[in-house]
């Protein structure tokens, strides 16, 4: 009996780590996936992306130092909106990846220390 009593506590905890992992990691992924397809909205709007990665394909042929050189310096002869818009964009960005980072590692975690495997352990 003790047993089956391990299984389903092992099925419980399964149970309530996914819904832990739904409630605090959906909202947050979906609301800053909203807000990047925003910010890419509105900075396809200001500037034209294909021009700059061509140009930067053109600038910087053979040399890759310098695509980072023209991309600063195409940033800084940028207008402040567009500036502004682009550091928003990697901010949400960098938060997101950010976020999947953690939610990978916990997962990582949990599998390590063996919260799934208390099968294992009440018998041990």
């Amino acid at each position: 009996m003790n047993n089956i009593q391990a299984k389903i506590k092992a099925q419980i905890m399964k149970r309530i780590f996914r819904v832990w992992f739904v409630r605090s990691m959906v909202p947050l992924l979906a609301l800053e996936l909203l807000l990047i397809l925003l910010g890419v909205y509105f900075f396809s709007r200001l500037v034209f992306v294909s021009e700059v990665f061509q140009n930067t394909v053109t600038a910087s042929f053979g040399h890759p130092l310098r695509a980072l050189t023209y991309l600063w310096g195409a940033f800084l002869a940028t207008q402040s909106a567009t500036q502004v818009i682009i550091i928003i964009s990697l901010a949400i960005i960098i938060f997101l990846l950010w976020h999947i980072n953690r939610s990978i590692f916990s997962y990582v975690l949990t599998r390590r220390t063996g919260f799934f495997d208390t099968v294992k352990r009440d018998h041990i």
